[in-house]
């Protein structure tokens, strides 16, 4: 890996958000010379929402990118920028929740796109079913209300969704609508994951800007163009107790997004017995 000054300092690139989003991703692409303004015409929602009211067609590597791509066609500049957040059960165990968050730059005078990226197992993502006061107000105290924004959603009515709430009198007014409407449905009160209400993704997506900063001072070894960084790995990695491959990193793989090249970094050491399907079955 070589670093050189990067080749975006004093350019405008612009971002699809309206949640909220520049300050977290302006911040450290700055450092590298490169300013972020908002292109307020296009409607981040129409790529999916976490409600579900708006399916997402494709991955988050898709959706990124085609969040990007609007957000310069928006603007009339080659250079945009979109992030996309996905939670799930932790490939490890289901009772983990994984954040992954992506920030994506895409260059269209050099048809490139680089894509920052973070992982947290810290997200706020919660449902709980609403049966009793002392039951909901013991989670809205554990997600952080008000501070963490809610949602009001029955499951078969993503459409009807009351999302952005931060205030308990505008809550139970929610619920209560929600009850009337769909008597037949359970009414739930879930965690707003959007980030504007949600503090905690604000600081993944955050190192997911970071991450992209990083890669694009980062320069490729073969063809010298911006974005060289890891982009998979590799499992196997030997148990220190047995020797026994894991699931644990063996290996990073490192890329191009310009001409592909790709090196494959061993990884020092030996794998925590804890993780080992001999040792540990």
């Amino acid at each position: 890996m070589t670093s050189s000054p990067t080749r975006y300092r004093g350019r405008t690139a612009a971002l699809a958000t309206r949640h909220g989003k520049r300050t977290l991703i302006a911040a450290p692409l700055r450092a590298l010379g490169l300013e972020v303004v908002v292109a307020d015409e296009v409607d981040t929602d129409r790529f999916g929402t976490f409600t579900g009211d708006r399916a997402r067609l494709g991955s988050a590597r898709d959706t990124v990118e085609a969040k990007a791509r609007a957000a310069l066609a928006s603007a009339a500049l080659p250079l945009g920028l979109a992030s996309e957040g996905t939670f799930g059960p932790h490939p490890a165990s289901p009772w983990i929740t994984l954040e992954v968050e992506l920030v994506a730059l895409v260059d269209d005078d050099t048809g490139m796109v680089v894509v920052g990226r973070a992982r947290s197992t810290e997200a706020t993502w919660a449902s709980h079913p609403v049966a009793g006061e002392r039951e909901l107000n013991t989670f809205l105290s554990t997600v952080g209300f008000p501070r963490q924004g809610v949602v009001v959603q029955t499951e078969a009515h993503p459409a009807d969704a009351v999302k952005g709430i931060t205030d308990l009198a505008a809550l139970h007014e929610a619920i209560a609508d929600a009850a009337l409407r769909h008597l037949d449905q359970q009414v739930l009160v879930v965690t707003d994951l959007r980030a504007h209400h949600n503090p905690r993704r604000r600081a993944v997506i955050r190192a997911a800007a970071a991450d992209l900063a990083a890669r694009l001072a980062s320069y490729c070894p073969t063809c010298s163009s911006p974005g060289y960084g890891t982009e998979g790995s590799e499992p196997g990695r030997d148990c220190a107790a047995c020797g026994t491959p894991t699931n644990e990193t063996a290996a990073l793989i490192w890329s191009c997004p310009s001409c592909r090249f790709e090196h494959r970094a061993p990884v020092p050491g030996y794998a925590d017995p804890t993780w080992c399907p001999q040792c540990n079955p």
